[in-house]
């Protein structure tokens, strides 16, 4: 699984920029942060770490009805992986358990 998320950043990263009238898939950390803040009121709400020194975050609006997944390398360089609608939290297993 984490050579897959490695996968997917490293592919994203290389993806051509879109048509001008759409925003970029990656750019600045704190810029794409505060566009999803400004826009769809999203926060941080998760973060892990996976190999390669990239950070995964999610981001959601309060109530969950929008989200975003982003990936941050260690230069500060952040892309979207993927955005949806209807966020659930579901609890954390205990330490040694699977849910």
């Amino acid at each position: 699984m984490r050579h897959l998320i490695v996968a997917v950043f490293l592919a994203i990263m290389l993806l051509p920029v879109r048509a001008s009238a759409q925003p970029p898939n990656c750019g600045d950390h704190e810029e794409i942060v505060g566009t999803l803040t400004e826009k769809y009121d999203e926060a941080v709400i998760g973060t892990g770490n996976a190999p390669g020194r990239v950070t995964v975050e999610l981001l959601a609006s309060p109530g969950g009805e929008t989200w975003t997944l982003i990936l941050t390398d260690q230069r500060g360089w952040t892309c979207y992986i993927t955005t949806g609608l209807d966020w659930k939290i579901t609890p954390m297993p205990e330490s040694g358990k699977r849910l």
